[in-house]
């Protein structure tokens, strides 16, 4: 399968002009191998600065490995995925996912509160001057309805939706240059999915380098955010 053709363009998704006219993320055949089963082969793609890019497809299809496996999560069996036009092996994995940042489904939080949580990414080097913003997490708590006393909560006591949203929070104070998004709103109520949408555009707007991939069963929503589509399905032919 080879996403770039694929791909179906309807809207630009932000407000500014694209002034870079290279991709910032590409891939070139890729497969992954799962015993003896191919997972995906021959895959393709190209990801360009201003973009939010939608990947859809059924269960099972080997989208969530895809995004593990531009940041090495996950090791490729055939092809080679390049950042900034340099091959992702070649760059120091901890560097490389401060700036192609990943959010799985399920929040990766630790024991502590909300806060100690959005303060956790400090205490490794590569995020050491990306420190949390302060007044940003007041803002996005705001905008979430939530009080300020949320960021006192346990974080083991989080719903899954709540988790979500620490995990957005905690990543757009890192400033990444690429989002790659699994399913990022699938546990929030509809405001909540409809807030976290609304500041992930806001995100994308801020600077004309930014890009997203973005996983989801929500049709509805895909058809909102996406720039284009990319289709995952038969993509082992």
């Amino acid at each position: 399968m080879t996403c770039t053709r694929a791909a179906r363009r309807k809207r630009p998704p932000s407000t500014h002009t694209v002034v870079n006219p290279n991709p910032i993320l590409e891939g070139q055949n890729l497969g992954l191998l799962l015993g003896r089963r191919w997972l995906w082969r021959n895959l393709s793609f190209s990801l360009f600065p201003g973009e939010i890019v939608g990947i859809r497809g059924r269960s099972g299809s080997g989208k969530s490995m895809f995004l593990r496996s531009i940041v090495g999560l996950t090791p490729l069996t055939e092809g080679t995925v390049r950042y900034q036009n340099r091959p992702c092996p070649d760059w120091h994995a901890p560097h490389l996912r401060a700036q192609v940042m990943l959010l799985p489904q399920k929040a990766s939080l630790t024991h502590g509160t909300v806060q100690d949580n959005l303060d956790l990414a400090r205490r490794f080097q590569v995020h050491h001057d990306r420190g949390t913003d302060a007044l940003t997490a007041i803002q996005m708590l705001e905008d979430f309805n939530l009080p300020e006393a949320f960021l006192q909560r346990n974080a083991e006591t989080l719903s899954g939706g709540e988790g979500q949203i620490v995990a957005l929070m905690r990543a757009l104070q890192l400033h990444p240059q690429i989002l790659l998004l699994d399913e990022p709103t699938s546990s929030m109520d509809p405001h909540s999915a409809d807030t976290a949408e609304r500041r992930l555009r806001k995100w994308l707007d801020e600077h004309p380098d930014r890009a997203i991939l973005w996983i989801s069963h929500d049709p509805d929503r895909l058809e909102r955010v996406s720039s284009r589509q990319w289709p995952f399905e038969d993509s082992t032919e």
